[in-house]
Protein backbone atom coordinates (compact mmCIF):
# COMPACT_ATOMS: atom_id res chain seq x y z
CA UNK A 1 0.00 0.00 0.00
CA UNK A 2 1.28 3.39 -0.80
CA UNK A 3 2.22 5.60 1.96
CA UNK A 4 0.04 8.64 2.86
CA UNK A 5 2.25 12.49 2.96
CA UNK A 6 2.66 13.44 6.04
CA UNK A 7 0.30 17.17 6.50
CA UNK A 8 0.16 19.12 9.45
CA UNK A 9 -3.32 18.10 10.67
CA UNK A 10 -1.28 14.71 11.76
CA UNK A 11 0.49 16.84 14.99
CA UNK A 12 -3.53 16.91 16.49
CA UNK A 13 -2.53 12.77 17.08
CA UNK A 14 0.67 13.03 18.99
CA UNK A 15 -1.64 16.36 20.97
CA UNK A 16 -4.64 13.39 21.43
CA UNK A 17 -2.10 11.10 22.98
CA UNK A 18 -0.52 13.36 25.27
CA UNK A 19 -3.99 14.43 26.02
CA UNK A 20 -5.19 11.35 27.04
CA UNK A 21 -2.26 10.76 29.45
CA UNK A 22 -2.09 13.53 31.17
CA UNK A 23 -6.13 14.15 32.03
CA UNK A 24 -6.42 9.98 32.49
CA UNK A 25 -3.53 10.84 35.50
CA UNK A 26 -5.31 14.01 36.44
CA UNK A 27 -9.28 12.21 36.83
CA UNK A 28 -7.50 9.47 39.31
CA UNK A 29 -5.90 12.06 41.35
CA UNK A 30 -9.17 14.10 41.68
CA UNK A 31 -11.14 10.86 42.24
CA UNK A 32 -8.78 10.38 45.23
CA UNK A 33 -8.97 13.28 46.19
CA UNK A 34 -11.96 15.40 46.05
CA UNK A 35 -11.68 17.91 48.43
CA UNK A 36 -8.20 19.59 46.93
CA UNK A 37 -10.94 21.85 44.60
CA UNK A 38 -14.02 21.47 47.25
CA UNK A 39 -16.61 18.29 46.20
CA UNK A 40 -18.73 20.14 44.02
CA UNK A 41 -16.13 22.00 42.12
CA UNK A 42 -14.59 18.24 41.80
CA UNK A 43 -17.33 16.98 40.07
CA UNK A 44 -17.23 19.73 37.35
CA UNK A 45 -13.09 19.33 37.37
CA UNK A 46 -13.17 15.10 37.25
CA UNK A 47 -16.29 15.85 34.14
CA UNK A 48 -13.85 18.64 32.34
CA UNK A 49 -10.64 15.78 32.94
CA UNK A 50 -13.14 13.00 31.26
CA UNK A 51 -13.83 15.37 28.30
CA UNK A 52 -10.56 16.47 27.68
CA UNK A 53 -9.41 12.93 27.55
CA UNK A 54 -12.73 11.71 25.17
CA UNK A 55 -11.35 14.93 23.03
CA UNK A 56 -7.51 13.32 23.13
CA UNK A 57 -8.84 9.99 21.95
CA UNK A 58 -11.45 11.69 18.88
CA UNK A 59 -8.06 13.31 17.97
CA UNK A 60 -6.11 9.97 18.11
CA UNK A 61 -9.07 8.44 15.58
CA UNK A 62 -7.31 10.79 13.27
CA UNK A 63 -4.90 8.43 12.42
CA UNK A 64 -6.84 6.16 10.90
CA UNK A 65 -6.49 7.89 7.61
CA UNK A 66 -3.12 6.19 7.19
CA UNK A 67 -5.12 3.06 6.95
CA UNK A 68 -8.74 3.48 5.64
CA UNK A 69 -9.39 4.09 1.81
CA UNK A 70 -12.37 6.14 1.90
CA UNK A 71 -11.56 8.76 4.84
CA UNK A 72 -14.54 11.30 4.09
CA UNK A 73 -17.17 9.61 6.19
CA UNK A 74 -14.93 8.83 9.01
CA UNK A 75 -13.79 12.43 8.97
CA UNK A 76 -16.85 14.21 9.55
CA UNK A 77 -17.32 11.68 12.51
CA UNK A 78 -14.38 12.81 14.25
CA UNK A 79 -15.03 16.04 13.22
CA UNK A 80 -18.37 16.07 15.04
CA UNK A 81 -16.98 14.16 18.67
CA UNK A 82 -14.08 16.68 18.57
CA UNK A 83 -16.73 19.81 18.23
CA UNK A 84 -19.00 18.07 20.59
CA UNK A 85 -16.70 17.98 23.52
CA UNK A 86 -14.92 21.10 22.64
CA UNK A 87 -18.06 22.80 23.23
CA UNK A 88 -18.76 20.42 26.49
CA UNK A 89 -15.31 22.23 28.07
CA UNK A 90 -16.10 25.39 27.40
CA UNK A 91 -19.51 24.98 29.08
CA UNK A 92 -18.08 22.98 32.39
CA UNK A 93 -15.47 25.93 32.35
CA UNK A 94 -18.37 28.61 32.63
CA UNK A 95 -19.97 26.19 35.41
CA UNK A 96 -17.49 26.15 37.41
CA UNK A 97 -16.79 29.67 37.16
CA UNK A 98 -20.47 29.95 38.32
CA UNK A 99 -19.88 27.67 40.73
CA UNK A 100 -16.75 29.44 42.30
CA UNK A 101 -18.22 32.43 42.13
CA UNK A 102 -21.42 31.69 44.05
CA UNK A 103 -18.93 29.76 46.60
CA UNK A 104 -17.18 33.01 47.47
CA UNK A 105 -19.98 35.85 46.75
CA UNK A 106 -22.27 34.11 49.03
CA UNK A 107 -21.26 30.44 51.19
CA UNK A 108 -24.31 29.71 52.99
CA UNK A 109 -26.39 30.08 49.40
CA UNK A 110 -23.99 27.73 48.03
CA UNK A 111 -24.42 25.35 50.41
CA UNK A 112 -28.11 25.45 50.38
CA UNK A 113 -28.48 25.50 46.74
CA UNK A 114 -25.19 23.13 45.73
CA UNK A 115 -24.75 19.17 45.54
CA UNK A 116 -22.87 16.76 44.30
CA UNK A 117 -26.25 14.97 42.77
CA UNK A 118 -27.31 18.80 41.13
CA UNK A 119 -23.35 19.16 39.88
CA UNK A 120 -23.84 15.72 37.99
CA UNK A 121 -26.72 16.68 36.96
CA UNK A 122 -26.03 19.68 35.17
CA UNK A 123 -22.66 17.65 33.54
CA UNK A 124 -25.32 15.30 31.75
CA UNK A 125 -27.07 18.24 30.04
CA UNK A 126 -24.20 20.03 29.45
CA UNK A 127 -22.90 17.13 27.38
CA UNK A 128 -26.59 16.36 26.06
CA UNK A 129 -26.77 19.99 24.94
CA UNK A 130 -23.13 20.05 22.99
CA UNK A 131 -23.71 17.01 21.47
CA UNK A 132 -27.48 18.42 20.24
CA UNK A 133 -25.79 20.94 18.59
CA UNK A 134 -22.39 19.36 17.07
CA UNK A 135 -24.93 16.69 15.00
CA UNK A 136 -26.50 18.55 13.01
CA UNK A 137 -24.32 21.31 12.53
CA UNK A 138 -21.48 19.51 11.25
CA UNK A 139 -23.63 17.26 8.91
CA UNK A 140 -24.61 20.10 7.48
CA UNK A 141 -21.55 21.82 7.04
CA UNK A 142 -19.82 18.82 5.63
CA UNK A 143 -23.07 17.14 3.50
CA UNK A 144 -23.45 14.19 4.99
CA UNK A 145 -19.68 13.38 5.14
CA UNK A 146 -19.73 13.68 0.65
CA UNK A 147 -17.94 16.95 0.63
CA UNK A 148 -14.86 16.11 3.06
CA UNK A 149 -11.79 16.94 2.46
CA UNK A 150 -8.34 17.06 4.59
CA UNK A 151 -5.57 18.07 2.11
CA UNK A 152 -7.82 20.98 -0.21
CA UNK A 153 -11.01 23.05 0.39
CA UNK A 154 -14.26 22.10 -0.25
CA UNK A 155 -16.24 23.24 -3.59
CA UNK A 156 -19.97 23.69 -3.03
CA UNK A 157 -22.81 24.28 -4.84
CA UNK A 158 -24.94 27.47 -4.34
CA UNK A 159 -27.29 25.78 -2.38
CA UNK A 160 -24.87 23.95 -0.27
CA UNK A 161 -23.17 27.15 0.16
CA UNK A 162 -26.44 28.58 1.78
CA UNK A 163 -26.78 26.14 4.25
CA UNK A 164 -23.51 26.54 5.14
CA UNK A 165 -24.46 30.04 5.26
CA UNK A 166 -27.30 29.45 7.88
CA UNK A 167 -24.92 26.98 9.70
CA UNK A 168 -21.69 29.29 10.57
CA UNK A 169 -24.71 32.30 11.44
CA UNK A 170 -25.89 29.32 14.29
CA UNK A 171 -22.62 28.28 15.30
CA UNK A 172 -21.68 32.06 15.46
CA UNK A 173 -24.27 32.89 18.03
CA UNK A 174 -24.06 29.41 20.10
CA UNK A 175 -20.36 30.31 20.12
CA UNK A 176 -20.58 33.75 21.34
CA UNK A 177 -23.28 33.24 23.79
CA UNK A 178 -20.96 30.62 25.21
CA UNK A 179 -18.03 32.46 25.23
CA UNK A 180 -19.58 35.53 26.17
CA UNK A 181 -21.21 34.13 29.11
CA UNK A 182 -17.98 32.37 30.65
CA UNK A 183 -16.48 36.04 30.05
CA UNK A 184 -19.22 37.50 32.05
CA UNK A 185 -18.54 35.33 34.98
CA UNK A 186 -14.87 35.60 34.67
CA UNK A 187 -15.26 39.54 35.39
CA UNK A 188 -17.09 38.77 37.95
CA UNK A 189 -15.41 36.59 39.94
CA UNK A 190 -11.95 38.30 38.78
CA UNK A 191 -13.65 41.47 40.80
CA UNK A 192 -14.74 39.32 43.49
CA UNK A 193 -11.91 38.09 44.24
CA UNK A 194 -9.93 41.75 44.25
CA UNK A 195 -12.66 42.73 46.57
CA UNK A 196 -11.36 39.59 49.02
CA UNK A 197 -7.50 40.67 48.69
CA UNK A 198 -8.18 43.87 49.21
CA UNK A 199 -10.27 43.27 52.17
CA UNK A 200 -7.84 41.11 53.59
CA UNK A 201 -5.25 43.77 53.50
CA UNK A 202 -7.18 45.81 55.64
CA UNK A 203 -8.56 43.34 58.21
CA UNK A 204 -6.04 42.65 61.64
CA UNK A 205 -4.13 40.01 61.26
CA UNK A 206 -5.59 37.90 64.18
CA UNK A 207 -8.76 37.66 61.91
CA UNK A 208 -6.64 37.12 58.76
CA UNK A 209 -5.65 33.79 60.62
CA UNK A 210 -8.91 32.24 61.06
CA UNK A 211 -10.32 32.40 57.82
CA UNK A 212 -12.39 29.75 56.64
CA UNK A 213 -10.70 26.76 54.63
CA UNK A 214 -14.14 26.24 52.77
CA UNK A 215 -13.67 29.83 51.63
CA UNK A 216 -9.57 29.85 51.20
CA UNK A 217 -10.39 26.53 48.78
CA UNK A 218 -12.67 28.25 46.92
CA UNK A 219 -10.38 31.17 46.14
CA UNK A 220 -7.74 28.76 45.28
CA UNK A 221 -10.17 27.09 42.81
CA UNK A 222 -10.93 30.69 41.21
CA UNK A 223 -7.54 31.64 40.78
CA UNK A 224 -7.32 28.17 38.87
CA UNK A 225 -10.36 28.50 36.98
CA UNK A 226 -9.19 31.73 35.83
CA UNK A 227 -5.89 31.15 34.34
CA UNK A 228 -7.84 27.87 32.58
CA UNK A 229 -10.10 29.79 31.13
CA UNK A 230 -7.12 32.70 29.91
CA UNK A 231 -5.63 29.52 28.57
CA UNK A 232 -8.63 28.44 26.16
CA UNK A 233 -9.03 31.95 25.03
CA UNK A 234 -5.17 32.14 23.79
CA UNK A 235 -5.08 28.65 22.08
CA UNK A 236 -8.70 29.61 20.54
CA UNK A 237 -6.86 32.76 18.27
CA UNK A 238 -5.60 30.85 15.29
CA UNK A 239 -9.20 28.92 14.68
CA UNK A 240 -10.59 32.22 15.45
CA UNK A 241 -8.62 34.30 12.95
CA UNK A 242 -8.83 31.22 10.16
CA UNK A 243 -12.75 30.86 10.45
CA UNK A 244 -13.38 35.10 10.41
CA UNK A 245 -10.68 35.35 7.08
CA UNK A 246 -12.36 32.49 5.24
CA UNK A 247 -15.94 33.55 6.35
CA UNK A 248 -15.26 37.47 4.83
CA UNK A 249 -13.70 35.92 1.17
CA UNK A 250 -10.31 35.43 2.53
CA UNK A 251 -8.18 32.93 1.50
CA UNK A 252 -6.63 31.60 4.14
CA UNK A 253 -4.23 28.49 3.45
CA UNK A 254 -5.20 24.81 4.44
CA UNK A 255 -1.48 24.39 6.62
CA UNK A 256 -2.58 27.15 8.32
CA UNK A 257 -6.29 26.13 8.86
CA UNK A 258 -4.63 22.58 9.95
CA UNK A 259 -2.05 23.93 12.66
CA UNK A 260 -4.86 26.37 14.06
CA UNK A 261 -6.64 23.48 14.56
CA UNK A 262 -3.85 21.30 16.24
CA UNK A 263 -3.05 24.35 18.41
CA UNK A 264 -6.72 25.02 19.68
CA UNK A 265 -6.80 21.41 20.70
CA UNK A 266 -3.89 21.66 22.86
CA UNK A 267 -6.31 22.95 25.07
CA UNK A 268 -7.44 19.67 26.30
CA UNK A 269 -3.97 18.74 27.21
CA UNK A 270 -3.33 22.29 29.31
CA UNK A 271 -5.27 21.87 32.20
CA UNK A 272 -3.70 19.21 33.97
CA UNK A 273 -0.31 21.02 33.66
CA UNK A 274 -2.18 24.17 35.37
CA UNK A 275 -3.45 22.02 38.23
CA UNK A 276 0.49 21.21 38.94
CA UNK A 277 1.11 25.00 38.32
CA UNK A 278 -1.63 26.16 40.92
CA UNK A 279 -2.20 23.58 43.07
CA UNK A 280 -0.19 22.43 46.20
CA UNK A 281 -1.99 19.64 46.99
CA UNK A 282 -2.32 18.41 43.46
CA UNK A 283 1.01 18.75 43.14
CA UNK A 284 2.16 17.02 46.07
CA UNK A 285 -0.32 13.87 44.97
CA UNK A 286 1.33 13.98 41.43
CA UNK A 287 4.82 13.89 43.09
CA UNK A 288 4.00 11.23 45.43
CA UNK A 289 2.52 8.91 42.98
CA UNK A 290 5.62 9.00 41.26
CA UNK A 291 7.78 8.15 44.13
CA UNK A 292 9.18 11.57 44.11
CA UNK A 293 8.34 12.67 47.86
CA UNK A 294 11.32 14.42 48.54
CA UNK A 295 10.08 17.21 46.33
CA UNK A 296 6.94 17.30 47.74
CA UNK A 297 6.13 21.22 49.35
CA UNK A 298 7.60 21.34 53.43
CA UNK A 299 4.65 23.92 53.51
CA UNK A 300 2.22 20.89 54.42
CA UNK A 301 2.59 20.67 57.89
CA UNK A 302 1.96 24.32 58.00
CA UNK A 303 -1.24 23.98 55.98
CA UNK A 304 -2.78 21.50 58.13
CA UNK A 305 -2.05 23.14 61.02
CA UNK A 306 -3.70 26.34 59.26
CA UNK A 307 -6.82 24.26 58.52
CA UNK A 308 -7.15 22.64 61.69
CA UNK A 309 -7.14 26.61 62.97
CA UNK A 310 -9.70 27.57 60.58
CA UNK A 311 -12.28 25.06 60.93
CA UNK A 312 -12.85 25.82 64.93
CA UNK A 313 -16.09 27.28 65.28
CA UNK A 314 -15.02 31.03 66.32
CA UNK A 315 -13.27 30.74 63.07
CA UNK A 316 -16.27 30.56 61.69
CA UNK A 317 -18.03 33.59 63.10
CA UNK A 318 -15.34 35.58 62.41
CA UNK A 319 -15.52 34.73 58.79
CA UNK A 320 -19.06 35.58 58.72
CA UNK A 321 -18.56 38.80 60.81
CA UNK A 322 -16.13 39.87 58.56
Amino acid sequence: MKGKPFEVYDLVVVVGLIAFLFNFFSFLLLHKRPTMMGEIACVFHKALALIDMLTGVSNMAFAVRFVAADFTFLLMIFTMSTLSFTLSSVMLLTLICVDRYIAIKSPLRHLVFFSTTKAKMCVVLVVTLSCAFAVPQTYFTHAGGKKVRLTTMEETTETEASVKQVVFIVTAIVVIATVGSQTAINILLLKTLVHYFRGQQKMPSIRRSVSNQMLQTSLRGARTVLVMTAAFYIVSVPTTVSIGLRYFGIEVPISAVHAGFVVTQCNSLINPVIYIAMNTTFRNEALSYFGLKRFVSTSTDHDKKRRKESSTPMAVICQHQS
